[in-house]
């Protein structure tokens, strides 16, 4: 009975269990790699049924691993990420116990097998391919040609490692760049890395052309090679070079000239590897039209197209301008260019021939006639090629020869550049060198290529073109009216011009004879003579006396010579001639006062007759008339003034003078006329007339104030004294006659003078006295005085009633008068007008139950005597105003009782038109006060200040002794605040104190 297999069997008891151990040997499997080759770098994990046991490479072993009988399967997967198992070609081989291998990894295993598998790996190869594009369609030489490279791996084939990609330089060019910086700094090895199957890579590389360069292309050559790839395979490209080349040159060999033509031919030609299209040809200094490109045919030709080694030839003119004179050669440039290529040019100079002449003076000056000047002549090649047929000239110079003159002597084959001839010349100065002021000497040079040179000196000469003048008279005098004076007239050239023209000319009223020329000049005529340096042109001339002349006195006579090389040059000879001027005025009235009379009077015309006669031998001229008489009036005279009067003639003018105040107050008018001019001394003559004259002075005086009036108002007066004559009186004054006036404010200030109708106003002031008013008027005199006339006066009566006013008194009490208290009375005075009141004095006598204390008031004066009292006012009581009141203050005894009557006065020192109100009474009815102390103090407030007069507290009055009680009643009443049980005992004190009236 078979129970288990473990050896864990239960035993029952009394049971026998036979055991028996059977031993099988367990099955291995051993799994290998193997790698072709062996060094691949292919990493795998052997797996036994899909579990890994192992991973390695080539030779990598999982060992024997110990398997359970069954069915396995032995396997592989890629060890790491680098490893692709589709690069490989793979196959498992596995053989059991030494013998005969099975393809396959699917084993089955019994006891005691021993297995062991192979699984082999091969790599593919891969199968790289390479292909090579022009990026860029043509380059030119300095510019840049790109490549485009594409290495792809075949699909199936296996991955390619380190692939790379050799591209050599190509020859004339530059590495510059490629795409994603895989290749070297030279360009030659690129990295492209790993390429799978089925992959590929597509990079550019870029390459700068040399310039300049040969090449028609730019030819690139790559090969990809891998060490997965037993073959290289390679590509080729190639990028043409756009190159143009243009030639220019010129018919001529030089130019000497502004506008001179330069004939151009232009070769272009396409020196590359691609057809050229747009081919233009340009030239600096000409316009792109001018150039023909295209023969006799229409049109320029121009773009044209040239193919791979092509030319093309084109022509054209230019003209030669200032500038290119200026340079010393044109420098001109043509330009080729096309669709393909940027522009290239050539330059072609052609030279200037020039020739430069210059011409010094080596003498020094200055120069006089008979000198000789010596020039040196240099002719220089400027140019910038050599001259030929070399002829230098000098006209003016004195036998100049340049066989024998120039170094090295002319002729000579070639003037190099920058090389001279250097000659000599010489002039002797001419009087017609100096007569021109200047001698020009120009010498001339020339070749074959040049045009011809030329430069001059002028030298200038001192010229001093002078002519002198002398005139003199021929004559003898004294002369008058009518007589002939003779001149002689010479003009000399005195300087070193030959002068032309020279004439002689005499002023206005003398008449020049004949002349003659001599030493050196030539015939006289209307035109002047020509007269050679020392020359003399002599003249004869004559004049006539005229009025004129005997009216200046002298005769001046001017000559003048002149020529067209100098300014006219003048002598003049004067003779005198006799004279006898004079002048005569006569002034005389030519009409009479109206009404007639002895005299004028004021604003009345006094009309004079002025006449003035030439009486000597003489025209006189600016004959003026002037009239000094104050006030006087010049009219129209006949002639105009001022006048020219020959010998006999004579003007009259006429005069007037109006009257004036001044003219009356001196009693007479005196005016003198005044004849003058300009060939004498001032004559004179006057008329006197009398004036008529009435001085007179009146006065008027008058009262401007108004009464009635107070004693001491002010009457006012104006003064007012007139000239009422016809005479202007001075020292005029006003005074006042009476002592107790006060004269003031006089307008002019006298001591005055005064014109007719002007006066003299004054102001004067009274101050009314007492005894005015006693007489009932005052009586004012003024005086007015001058020293012309006899004093004159004028009064005004003022009458001076005397002033009235009206007083009147009220009296009244301040409060009320009660038994035992003290009161007051107020008296209260008022002026109802109409004149203001003065010297008020008020009384009042107290009846005699009452007792005076006291009397005061603003602006009053107030005494006392027992009970009466007299205030007198201190101020004056304008009318219409009241006076401060009095105050009076008495004391009631404590036994009055019924009424007390009280009277004031007023009185004043003038009438009163209302006596009635010149007194007042006031009554009072006393009122008895129960319990109050006799006499205690009553406390009356008034509006004015009360004077009060002195008491002692405890004085005996003058008619009784009366205790002061106001204080004590004031400590009784403390008192009974303190202590009320001492309130009897102290009324009864008071009481025994009383003192009955």
């Amino acid at each position: 009975m078979q129970l288990g297999l473990d050896g864990a069997v239960p035993v029952g008891a009394n049971s026998e269990v036979i055991c028996t151990y059977t031993n099988k040997r367990k099955a291995t499997v051993e799994i290998t790699k193997a790698l072709s080759p062996a060094e691949d770098e292919g990493r795998f994990t052997l797996t036994l049924d899909g579990v890994g046991k192992v991973t390695g490479g080539n030779g990598a072993t999982t060992g024997a691993l110990v398997i359970p009988t069954g069915p396995h399967t032995v396997g592989e997967t890629a060890g790491n990420a680098s490893t692709n198992l589709d690069d490989y070609n793979s196959f498992t081989s596995c053989s059991t116990n030494g013998g005969q291998g099975v393809l396959g990894g699917a084993i089955t295993a019994e006891y005691g097998d021993a297995i062991v598998c192979t699984v082999s790996n091969t790599r593919k190869s891969a199968d790289l391919s390479i292909t090579k594009t022009a990026v860029t369609p043509w380059v030119e030489p300095g510019g840049v040609a790109t490549f485009s490279l594409t290495v792809s791996n075949a699909a199936g084939a296996g991955t390619a490692r380190q692939v790379q990609v050799l591209d050599p330089l190509p020859a004339g060019t530059t590495y510059l760049s490629s795409q994603g910086d895989i290749c070297d700094p030279v360009g030659t090895t690129c990295e492209i890395g790993t390429l799978a199957a089925g992959a590929s890579r597509t990079f550019t590389i870029t390459y700068r052309v040399n310039s300049p360069t040969d090449a028609l292309v730019v030819h690139n050559e790559a090969t990809v090679t891998s060490p997965d790839d037993l073959e290289s395979p390679g590509a080729e490209a190639d990028v043409p070079v756009a190159r143009i080349g243009v030639v220019k040159s010129a018919a001529e060999g030089w130019f000497n000239a502004v506008g001179s033509t330069i004939n151009y031919s232009y070769v272009v030609t396409n020196l590359g590897g691609i057809d050229l299209t747009g081919v233009t040809v340009t030239d600096n200094k000409i316009p792109s039209a001018a150039i023909d490109c295209n023969g006799a045919t229409a049109g320029n030709g121009q773009p044209f197209a040239l193919a791979v080694g092509a030319s093309a030839t084109c022509s054209a003119s230019a003209t030669v301008d200032a500038g290119d004179v200026s340079a010393g050669r044109v420098d001109n440039v043509a330009t080729a260019d096309s669709d393909q290529t940027s522009p290239t040019a050539d330059t072609w100079t052609v030279p200037l021939a020039a020739l430069d002449l210059t011409k010094t003076l080596d003498s020094l000056g200055p120069f006089k006639l008979g000198d000789t000047l010596e020039y040196t002549i240099v002719a220089r090649n400027t140019g910038q090629i050599a001259l030929s047929g070399l002829t230098i000239a000098d006209a003016a110079a004195d036998g100049f020869d340049s066989a024998t003159d120039c170094n090295p002597a002319l002729p000579i084959t070639s003037l190099a550049i920058g090389s001279s001839v250097t000659c000599s010349a010489v002039h002797k100065v001419t009087q017609d060198d100096i007569d021109e002021g200047s001698f020009t000497n120009a010498a001339t040079a020339d070749t074959v290529e040049t045009p011809p040179a030329s430069d001059e000196v002028t030298t200038n000469f001192d010229r001093t073109p002078s002519l002198d003048f002398v005139k003199t008279v021929t004559s003898a005098g004294p002369y008058e009216l009518g007589d002939t004076v003779t001149y002689s007239l010479v003009a000399t050239n005195t300087g070193n011009v030959t002068l032309k023209k020279v004439l002689i000319t005499e002023s206005t009223g003398a008449t020049v004879g004949t002349c003659d020329p001599e030493g050196g000049g030539e015939a006289a005529d209307d035109t002047g003579v020509t007269l050679k340096p020392g020359g003399k042109l002599t003249c004869t001339a004559s004049y006539k006396i005229l009025q004129k002349d005997v009216d200046a006195g002298f005769h001046k006579n001017t000559a003048t010579a002149d020529s067209e090389q100098t300014e006219d040059i003048s002598d003049d000879e004067t003779v005198p001639v006799a004279q006898d001027p004079a002048l005569e005025i006569t002034k005389a009235v030519a009409d009479s006062p109206t009404p007639p009379s002895d005299g004028y009077r004021l604003g009345e015309t006094v009309t004079y007759l002025i006449t003035v006669n030439n009486t000597g031998t003489v025209t006189l001229t600016g004959v003026r008339v002037t009239d000094a008489g104050v006030g006087a009036v010049l009219g129209d005279c006949t002639p105009t003034l001022p006048a020219t009067l020959a010998p006999t003639a004579k003007l009259t003018c006429a005069a007037t003078h109006v009257v004036t105040q001044a003219d009356v107050d001196a009693g007479t008018y005196t005016n003198v006329a005044t004849a003058d001019s300009d060939q004498t001394t001032p004559d004179t003559d006057n008329e006197t007339v009398p004036m008529v004259q009435d001085p007179a002075l009146n006065i008027v005086k008058t009262v401007t104030s108004t009464g009635p009036y107070a004693l001491g108002d002010a009457i006012t007066f104006s003064i007012v004294a007139k000239n009422t004559g016809t005479t202007t009186l001075t020292e005029v004054t006003v005074t006042e006659q009476n002592a107790d006036a006060t004269l003031e404010g006089c307008s002019p200030e006298p001591p005055a003078s005064l014109a007719p109708g002007e006066k003299i106003t004054c102001t004067a002031t009274h101050l009314v006295t007492q005894a005015d008013f006693d007489a009932g008027e005052y009586r004012n005199v003024a005086v007015a005085d001058s020293k012309e006339t006899d004093p004159t006066e004028d009064d005004e009566v003022v009458p001076t009633p005397n002033p009235a006013v009206d007083l009147a008194i009220t009296k009244s009490v301040v409060g009320t008068l009660a038994a035992g208290q003290r009161g007051s009375y107020q008296l209260l005075v008022r002026n109802n007008g109409p004149a203001t009141a003065t010297s008020i004095v008020v009384t009042d006598a107290v009846p005699t139950a009452l007792s005076l204390v006291s009397a005061a008031g603003t602006d009053w004066e107030c005494t006392i005597s027992g009970n009466s009292l007299r205030c007198v006012a201190t101020v004056e009581l304008a009318a219409g105003a009241a006076l401060p009141p009095v105050s009076v203050v008495v004391d009631v005894p404590s036994t009055a009782t019924g009424s007390i009557t009280n009277t004031g006065f007023v009185s004043g020192i003038q009438p009163d038109t209302d006596p009635s109100n010149n007194q007042d009474s006031v009554t009072s009815t006393l009122a008895a006060v129960a319990g109050i102390v006799e006499f205690a103090p009553v406390i009356t407030t008034v509006p004015v200040v009360v004077p009060v007069q002195p008491e002692v507290r405890g004085a005996t009055a003058t008619r009784q002794s009366l205790p002061l009680t106001g204080g004590d009643l004031a400590l009784g009443v403390l008192g009974a605040l303190l202590l009320a049980a001492g309130m009897v005992t102290y009324f009864a004190a008071r009481r025994r104190n009383r003192v009955r009236v």
